[in-house]
């Protein structure tokens, strides 16, 4: 079984990655557990699956989503006239993005 090590940098990485704020005092605690992790994954390396087929869907359903169907839908000013804050046409909301 191979090891795979997850250094801090990599740590850091993925956690800037997913928007993570880790405690520094758990990096290498974290970056162990990832390690760890990492490894046991290696073992399915060593696994032969020449003789099996992909698995692509584990429940066998098929095309589960239903048929778009055009309706008849609300004007723009029926959309809009519920709503508490509007702007030439369009709903005016709070910014839901930060930097």
């Amino acid at each position: 079984m191979s090891s795979t090590k997850i250094s801090l940098d990599q740590l850091r990485h993925i956690a800037k990655l997913a928007r993570l704020e880790i405690n520094p005092d758990k990096e290498d605690y974290l970056a162990k557990q990832l390690s760890e992790t990492a490894t046991y994954i290696d073992v399915l390396g060593e696994l032969d699956t020449t003789n099996v087929d992909p698995t692509y869907q584990t429940n066998h359903l098929k095309n589960i989503t239903r048929d778009d169907v055009v309706g008849e839908s609300l004007t723009q000013s029926d959309a809009l006239s519920q709503s508490k804050d509007t702007y030439n046409g369009y709903f005016k909301t709070q910014a839901t993005i930060k930097k």
